[in-house]
């Protein structure tokens, strides 16, 4: 099973994956994984963004405005931060229900490693994958590889909660 998440900046997408992700946890369901967070200052301004390993809380700066190394806009990205966290989910595949990467976007793409982790998992019959992909790229990723996809908008936020939920719940705890 593999289910992607797209739509406009701000939407949601990594509250709803952090809430599915909340759910299956309490659940029992092992899952594997990361999400990132954007990060704002006091003004409130947005100056980068957080990768957050979803089975030890582990931290680390995905990219920042100013920082070195890859650009997108105005931010550098982390690749070896990126990096660390893909290598350690890579590590934990064995023993999971799910796996769940937020987001497959411009900047997390900046890591080879990282495209390669993506590919096998969407080519993979072994694993089963939530993620969020920038509503750039669904289309290409989409024609390429088999998934289903949910446009999430504030008015329909609720109701693909839900429908994924329901999805991932019959598939892993049917077993």
């Amino acid at each position: 099973m593999k289910i992607g998440i797209t739509g406009p900046p701000g939407v949601g997408k990594t509250t709803l994956i952090t809430r599915i992700y909340e759910e299956l946890l309490s659940l029992g369901v092992k899952v594997v994984g990361f999400i990132t967070k954007e990060v704002r200052d006091a003004s409130g301004k947005r100056v980068g963004f957080h990768i957050i390993d979803l089975v030890d809380g582990e931290r680390k700066i995905l990219a920042w405005a100013g920082l070195r190394g890859p650009r997108v806009g105005r931010y550098g990205v982390n690749v070896v931060n990126l990096e660390d966290i893909v290598r350690k989910t890579v590590n934990r595949l064995q023993n999971c229900d799910l796996v769940i990467v937020d987001e497959i976007g411009p900047m997390e793409l900046k890591s080879t490693l990282f495209e390669k982790f993506v590919r096998d998992l969407l080519n993979s019959d072994d694993f089963n994958v939530l993620f969020s992909i920038h509503r750039s790229l669904w289309e290409t990723y989409k024609k390429k590889y088999n998934f289903k996809i949910y446009f999430l908008s504030r008015a329909n936020f609720e109701n693909i909660y839900t429908d994924i939920l329901s999805r991932i719940k019959e598939k892993i705890l049917r077993k």
